[in-house]
């Protein structure tokens, strides 16, 4: 269960389904008045996720306030370890390409991704495989090499580890489980380590297709040491390199003591399997980019201000099922009816521009223009006020995706339907 602090209320923010929560009944938008019989009134967020948390096995009563019910709901959790799935999610794209988002590296990722690959081969006539990879910050690297092996063959280099003393090469050690499925493996910048490791096994053994932005490049081994009094501090042991000896890692090179990312000039090419050229020093660059598209400030002031949880929540009352997930869109009368319901609430955002409209009054008053340019700057403001009330108009199709997507996740999981 995740929870959140709104308008001064700890407010359930997600549910995992088959967890504690689930079980217990508990629904997004439940507010959390009671924890043990104890007020959480006065509480704090971190205050209130403390007395949640306890030996698995353990109970607890959690009293909620559900939106559109007048008496308070008691909710019984037996506590349990929660270990969230790293697949919370497979499926098709059309009839032919199948689709795994894996959200991290954890100890069962290589069981999951295997299950769910298997799934799909036996559910459908699988001509082709989407591995979403974006957003996963990595973990174990031992999974990245096992998922890897699913579909590099026996024999073939997955990834080389370089200390100061010694190399470790580490090789697919079974049978590919499928070693000719078109693959394409999804990336961001916040694709990190091992799932970076994975992503450059893919490419450097032309094994399939980096598609999207370039991964955040951390290629890195650490030890934890403890310093004593509760600290603690990582050192970097050793570094991960790609098959065909690409550093993963961005390197910093140092120009008069300052710290830059390395010039293109003392970058070093390396080939892949198939004599592909490949940069390294800077992640896993995609062989097809795709730069992500920055939100509107509005967007996300209504995601921050949580506006589109709140209006999700107010819909999930008037509407007792909706479409599939995939095909559920709002019409434009609902659309109007969120829009009325936004006028109500408001959404207070500054932007980069307004900013620097006030450093350009600062400087010229520092300065001693601002006398004779003042009448200039308040006719770009009012201008500028003027354009920025469209906002809601202009990031409308943006603003509906998210708002739809809010919507859906009030009734799907991850998975599939409440």
């Amino acid at each position: 269960m995740g929870i959140r602090e709104i308008d001064r209320q700890i407010v359930v923010f997600q549910v995992y389904q088959e967890f504690p929560a689930y079980k217990a009944g508990l629904k997004v938008g439940d507010v959390i008045t009671e924890v043990d019989g104890i007020s959480t009134k006065e509480k704090n967020l971190f205050e209130v996720l403390s007395s949640l948390r306890g030996m698995p096995g353990t109970k607890l009563l959690v009293q909620v306030q559900r939106p559109g019910e007048e008496t308070p709901i008691t909710a019984n959790i037996t506590r349990e370890e929660i270990k969230l799935h790293s697949v919370p999610y497979y499926g098709m794209i059309n009839d032919q390409i199948g689709y795994i988002m894996l959200t991290g590296m954890t100890e069962n990722s290589g069981d999951e991704v295997l299950r769910a690959f298997l799934d799909l081969k036996k559910q459908n006539k699988l001509n082709g495989l989407v591995l979403d990879l974006r957003d996963n910050f990595g973990g174990y690297v031992n999974q990245a090499i096992k998922i890897a092996n699913f579909f590099i063959d026996k024999g073939n280099t997955i990834v080389n580890v370089k200390s100061r003393d010694q190399d470790s090469v580490y090789y697919a050690t079974e049978p590919a489980i499928d070693p000719d499925i078109p693959l394409v493996i999804l990336t961001n910048n916040s694709t990190a380590s091992a799932a970076e490791v994975l992503s450059g096994a893919i490419q450097d053994n032309d094994r399939g297709l980096i598609i999207g932005q370039k991964t955040y490049g951390k290629g890195l081994v650490g030890n934890l040491f403890d310093m004593g009094l509760g600290a603690e501090m990582v050192i970097t042991i050793a570094h991960y390199y790609t098959p065909s000896g690409r550093c993963i890692k961005i390197k910093n090179y140092y120009a008069g003591g300052t710290g830059v990312e390395t010039p293109d000039s003392l970058k070093k090419y390396f080939k892949t399997k198939n004599g592909r050229l490949e940069r390294d020093a800077e992640g896993i660059i995609p062989d097809f980019i795709i730069e992500s598209k920055k939100p509107a400030p509005i967007s996300l002031c209504l995601v921050d201000s949580f506006v589109l949880f709140k209006y999700a929540t107010r819909y999930k009352l008037d509407h007792s099922s909706i479409s599939s997930a995939r095909q559920f869109a709002l019409g434009e009368s609902e659309y109007d009816k969120f829009f009325a319901f936004l006028r109500k609430k408001g959404c207070n955002y500054t932007t980069s521009t307004e900013e620097k409209i006030k450093e350009l009054r600062k400087m010229a008053a520092s300065e001693g223009y601002l006398r004779s340019i003042e009448p200039a700057i308040i006719n770009l403001e009012a201008e500028y006020k003027k354009r920025k009330q469209q906002d809601i108009s202009v990031a409308k199709k943006e603003i509906k995706e998210l708002l739809e997507a809010e919507i859906a996740s009030r009734y799907y999981f991850e998975s599939g339907p409440h």
